[in-house]
């Protein structure tokens, strides 16, 4: 028990002093807090007092700048506005004084407008007279200086050329005077060489007049070539025209012999039986195809290429029916390498026979020597 209650005492004690150490905390932080606030509370109050002195310095210094600038601009403007009336009734006055003018001019010119008509109505004649008169004057004068010039001008020419021939006189005494008295004894043989010089002139002369007649005679010669020429050419288009219109008939009349030599063309130029139905290129000839296969089977006639013919309408049917003739052209069918061997004997054209094919209505014409037929003519 005695342990317990000590222990209790302690405890009190022990609570009683946690307790005013406690009390004694919150105490200086109260204090300290309360210091604080007073102080946070003295700064904002000197904070606050600043800016209302500053915003009280700096609204009063705006009025007063306001209130400067006002007047500074009030005393401007008035400065303008008496300026700007001043310069108002300055132009205002001159206006006044330009209209003022104007009608005095206009007053000054009507006055004088009707004195000078009135004057004019009065001394027209006199006046008139008066112009007449100086307009003659001065017509006068003008004409008077005119002549005088021209006088003056044509006599200083006149005299310009009697001085120059006074000095070519002058000249021409000075050099047959000092000629005379240079040469005393040359009288004759200047005169010698006179004659001479003069006989000169006159051959000259009469071998121009000469020239100019053979010159006259060539030109005349060559008029008459150019009028035989123009005859020439004019009687040479005529001789033209006139073999045209002759050509023209021949051609007309011969235009059906002409169409089936030009149908006799388009057959082979090897048998000269079928048409030519395949062109070698290299060649430049019209063939059958036998006869292109038959000559165009070896050597370097192989490489030749060929262009197959457009044959007109007729031409296939026509020449397929082989000319009912003699005998001697039904022979003639033979291959064209038979034909090849027996070209150089038909050399001879006394040797060919001229016929009439009634199927194909076209000439050809036949070799006894070497059996050959063909649609050309060999003359």
């Amino acid at each position: 028990r005695l342990h317990q209650r000590r222990r209790e005492r302690c405890a009190s004690i022990l609570q009683r002093l946690v307790r005013r150490f406690l009390r004694a905390v919150r105490a200086r932080k109260e204090l300290a807090r309360r210091r604080s606030l007073c102080e946070r509370r003295t700064r904002a109050a000197l904070t606050l007092q600043r800016m209302g002195r500053g915003l009280l310095v700096r609204t009063g210094w705006r009025r007063r700048f306001r209130a400067a600038v006002m007047t500074w601009f009030l005393r401007k403007l008035g400065s303008a506005l008496r300026t700007r009336l001043a310069l108002q009734r300055l132009r205002a006055a001159r206006q006044r004084q330009q209209q003022l003018l104007r009608a005095a001019v206009t007053i000054q010119a009507l006055a004088r407008r009707t004195r000078a008509r009135r004057f004019l109505a009065r001394h027209r004649k006199r006046l008139t007279r008066e112009r007449n008169a100086r307009i003659k004057q001065r017509r006068l004068r003008a004409a008077v200086r005119l002549q005088s010039f021209f006088r003056g001008v044509l006599a200083r020419r006149s005299v310009r050329k009697r001085r120059l021939q006074r000095q070519e006189e002058q000249a021409e005494q000075a050099a047959w005077r000092e000629l005379e008295a240079s040469v005393d004894g040359l009288h004759d043989v200047f005169l010698l060489e006179l004659m001479a010089i003069r006989l000169e002139t006159g051959a000259r002369g009469m071998l121009s007049r000469k020239a100019l007649a053979k010159r006259v005679a060539a030109a005349k010669k060559e008029r008459q070539l150019e009028k035989e020429r123009q005859l020439h050419r004019a009687v040479s288009r005529i001789q033209a025209l006139v073999r045209g219109v002759l050509a023209r008939k021949r051609h007309r009349k011969n235009l059906p012999q002409l169409k089936k030599a030009k149908q006799a063309r388009l057959f082979c130029v090897e048998c000269e039986l079928q048409p030519g139905v395949r062109r070698c290129r290299q060649c430049r000839d019209n063939y059958c195809k036998d006869c292109f296969e038959a000559l165009h089977c070896k050597g370097t006639r192989r490489t030749h290429t060929f262009d197959n013919v457009r044959l007109p309408p007729g031409l296939t049917a026509a020449s397929s029916q082989q000319p009912t003739g003699p005998e001697p052209l039904q022979q003639s069918q033979q291959s064209g390498a038979a034909k090849r061997k027996n070209a150089g004997k038909g050399k001879n054209n006394k040797d060919w026979e001229e016929f009439f094919d009634s199927s194909a209505k076209a000439k050809y014409w036949f070799n006894k020597v070497t059996g050959e037929a063909s649609w050309i003519s060999p003359y």
